[in-house]
């Protein structure tokens, strides 16, 4: 990409603690901490921080690339990436997922 780096937000509040404590060998993509929506874990398995698809596309068209050229550039430099156990997860939205979903979901069963 063209323009240099962009400047990364510090890291060092809990949730970082936490996740390098979890897994100190957690990749970590340069530039889009801003796409990061959580860290994932299950048993017997390395936590693995979670970027979102969609953020990630935004990002890189806020850097001048229209959204094929975004996706390109993101399907052969991040998402088709293995960097070992700690390779991240790409979050793909569900579509049928609303606030309204979530609300329901967070209050429980409706009696």
């Amino acid at each position: 990409m063209e323009g240099g780096s962009m400047k990364q937000p510090e890291r060092d509040s809990q949730w970082w603690d936490d996740l390098a404590e979890l897994n100190p060998e957690a990749v970590i993509f340069d530039d889009f901490d801003d796409c990061i929506v959580g860290y994932a874990t299950r048993m017997n398995a390395p936590a693995l921080i979670i970027y979102d698809e969609d953020l990630m596309v935004e990002n890189m068209m806020g850097r001048g690339l229209d959204y094929e050229g975004a996706v390109e550039y993101l399907s052969f430099n991040t998402w088709g990436m293995w960097a070992g156990d700690g390779t991240p997860m790409i979050l793909r939205r569900y579509e049928g997922a609303t606030p309204k979903t979530f609300d329901k979901v967070r209050s429980g069963p409706s009696n």
